[in-house]
């Protein structure tokens, strides 16, 4: 964003005649000395006023860049975790669960490394979130993503979504 801001002062100033040759005002220049004060000091608001657009401009360039740097930094570390095996997918998919449709007959769909995980953690435990639902290996799901399938619609629940939601979030608090 390289923008160049040229502003002609000394064309506005040069009109200026602040005192006559013996330091005092000279006679009929107060009349000229005013519209010349005049005209630099619209030059200088103009220039003030380019000067906080390009301000304006830069900040915003800078918080989407700031942005998407905390947003790839939130991806990279959300890959190491998941890859160093530090999630438990079981809240994933309650979360999918509580976003999606009313349903009855419910598939889930998970990384084929997540699915032995979910299994354990719906047979290991009377009255988990996963004890009722049809268990599904998908290898295009990452680990640490999921999908529910219901008759009614479906919920994605996927890492790169989930931050893109939060990246617009971000930028506009006011998107659903």
């Amino acid at each position: 964003m390289a923008q160049a801001l040229q502003v002609d002062l000394p064309a506005a100033l040069a009109a200026v005649r602040l005192c006559g040759p013996d330091g005092s005002p000279a006679p009929g220049d107060l009349e000229a000395e005013r519209a010349g004060l005049a005209r630099a000091r619209q030059a200088l608001e103009q220039a003030a006023a380019k000067v906080d657009d390009l301000q304006q401009a830069v900040l915003a360039e800078c918080e989407d860049h700031l942005l998407d740097l905390a947003i790839d930094i939130a991806r990279k570390v959300i890959g190491q975790e998941v890859r160093a095996g530090r999630h438990d997918i079981e809240p994933i998919v309650r979360e999918a669960l509580r976003l999606a449709p009313p349903k009855r007959e419910v598939v889930v769909h998970l990384n084929p490394e997540d699915l032995a995980a979910a299994e354990n953690a719906g047979n290991g435990r009377a009255g988990g979130a996963l004890k009722h639902l049809h268990l599904a290996a998908d290898a295009s799901l990452g680990r640490g993503e999921c999908i529910v399938e219901t008759a009614e619609g479906t919920v994605e629940a996927r890492t790169d979504d989930q931050l893109a939601h939060l990246r617009r979030t971000m930028k506009d608090p006011e998107t659903p």
